[in-house]
């Protein structure tokens, strides 16, 4: 299984974050670096963002564990939990949005999908029942018109034809009046 050239790079701006994080005194707030992270995947998919997200957020988590246990100034420990708090809710956002965003496209390739079949259907019946109606036709023109049960039968042939495409075109438009319902419905 390959990475994703963002993802790797999301990955090694986190990793530069951290090291940069650990480096600088305790005072110093990056909060807003880990933030921007949530810029950075913000298109990815929701698996990859929660998977980044609790990343970051573990980040995060390190330093101040580090710096309670050596040390006790409350200011700093509070600013560091702000930066957290606002790194779960950005995350939470964050996946919300991804999940939102997938089902969009679930519903936009069910209605492609919709549309195929009803163009795929159309073709074959209107097609099967024109190329029919041609051919009876076709077989007037040469018939003899003192055979007039022979015209009847063909007449026959023709009703029926003309019957199962309207039929045909009364499913077709209740198929699209569905497909149009179900349209205005998620809406």
């Amino acid at each position: 299984m390959g990475i994703h050239k963002k993802n790797f790079l999301v990955l090694v701006y986190l990793i530069g974050l951290f090291i940069i994080d650990i480096n600088l005194p305790f005072t110093i707030s990056i909060g807003v670096l880990y933030l921007l992270t949530h810029l950075m995947i913000y298109r990815l998919s929701s698996k990859a963002v929660l998977y980044f997200s609790s990343l970051i957020i573990a980040i995060a988590l390190i330093k101040p564990v580090v710096y309670i246990l050596s040390h006790h100034e409350l200011t700093h420990i509070i600013n560091r939990v702000l930066v957290i708090s606002s790194l779960f809710i950005t995350s939470f956002f964050s996946y919300k949005n991804c999940k939102e965003r997938e089902a969009r496209i679930r519903e936009r390739l069910l209605y492609i999908n919709n549309i195929e079949q009803m163009l795929f259907k159309s073709n074959d019946e209107v097609r099967a029942q024109l190329i029919r109606v041609l051919g009876i036709m076709d077989a007037l023109k040469k018939e003899e018109t003192n055979d007039t049960n022979q015209v009847k039968i063909l007449i026959g042939y023709l009703q029926n034809s003309a019957v199962e495409l309207d039929y045909f075109v009364r499913s077709f438009n209740e198929f699209t009046s569905k497909i149009k319902s179900n349209e205005i419905n998620k809406t």
